[in-house]
């Protein structure tokens, strides 16, 4: 079995990857799934940027 390690993305992390995706049309590069970068987009657009902070 192949398990690999889930990336550690701070939360300046995150906010660039979801400025990058808002602002470049969604083009995700990073290497978070499609299904996470669009979650805290979500998040960001609902809630504003401290929603993408560790809980």
């Amino acid at each position: 079995m192949n398990k690999t390690k889930a990336l550690k993305i701070t939360y300046d992390e995150r906010l660039m990857i979801v400025h990058d995706a808002l602002v470049y049309n969604r083009d995700f590069k990073y290497h978070v799934s499609y299904q996470q970068v669009y979650t805290w987009v979500r998040k960001y657009e609902s809630q504003g940027a401290q929603s993408l902070e560790n809980n």
